[in-house]
C-alpha cells in the first residue's frame, strides 16, 4: 500500500518543532500538540490498559515518532509488546527522528506490508489466545489529515480479526477433536 501523499516533499514533509521542544511532521499532526505538548495529548487520549502487563498493542501511526519515544519513557510493562505500523511515505523520516533511542526489542515499528510478519515475530498467536491484541490509532491517524491513515487501519483492522478468528477456530475445533477421541474409548 504505497500511495504518494500530497505535501510530503514540501514544507509540510518536514518536521516542524513546537514550543514544547518537540518535533513533528505538520502533514501528520497538524497542530495537534501545539498548545498542550504531547506527553500532555497522550495521557487525555491513551487508553488506561496500555500500561497492563502481556498485551500485545497494534498501532496505526507513530505521530511522527512521538508515540514512540513516550512509550519507551513511560516504559514497556513486563510481557507486552508494541507494534507500531506506519505509512510507507513517512516511516524513514520516523526512523530517522528516533535513531537516538535505545534499542527496545518489545517496541516494533514496520510498513504496512510487513505488518503481519512483524506480529507473528511479536508471538500475536500467544496474545491472541490470552485476548489480549489491541489495535489503536496514534493521534495523527485518528485526525487522519493524510487519509491514507484511514485505510491501513480498515485494511489492518480487517486482516486482524480474520486472523484471530482463524487462530480461535482452530483452537476451538482442536477441543472437539479432543473431546471426541476422549470419548472414542
Amino acid at each position: 500500500m504505497t500511495i504518494p501523499l500530497p505535501g510530503l516533499d514540501s514544507a509540510e514533509g518536514s518536521f516542524l518543532t513546537n514550543r514544547f521542544g518537540e518535533s513533528y511532521l505538520h502533514a501528520v499532526n497538524r497542530d495537534a500538540f501545539n498548545k498542550i505538548g504531547s506527553q500532555a495529548v497522550f495521557q487525555q487520549q491513551l487508553p488506561e490498559n496500555l500500561w497492563q502487563e502481556d498485551r500485545l498493542h497494534i498501532i496505526i501511526g507513530t505521530d511522527s515518532g512521538l508515540l514512540i519515544r513516550h512509550i519507551q519513557a513511560h516504559g514497556v510493562p513486563p510481557g507486552s509488546r508494541f507494534l507500531f505500523i506506519e505509512l510507507a511515505d513517512v516511516i524513514e523520516q520516523v526512523k530517522q527522528r528516533i535513531s537516538d533511542l535505545p534499542a527496545e526489542p518489545r517496541i516494533t515499528l514496520t510498513a504496512p506490508e510487513s505488518w503481519q510478519q512483524a506480529a507473528q515475530d511479536a508471538d500475536i498467536d500467544t496474545y491472541v489466545y490470552l485476548d489480549q491484541v489491541q489495535l489503536l490509532k496514534s493521534v495523527g491517524a485518528t485526525d487522519a489529515y493524510l487519509p491514507t491513515y484511514r485505510d491501513l487501519h480498515t485494511s489492518v483492522e480487517g486482516d486482524l480479526k480474520g486472523w484471530i478468528w482463524a487462530l480461535r477456530s482452530q483452537l476451538a475445533s482442536s477441543s472437539f477433536i479432543q473431546c471426541q477421541l476422549d470419548n472414542l474409548a
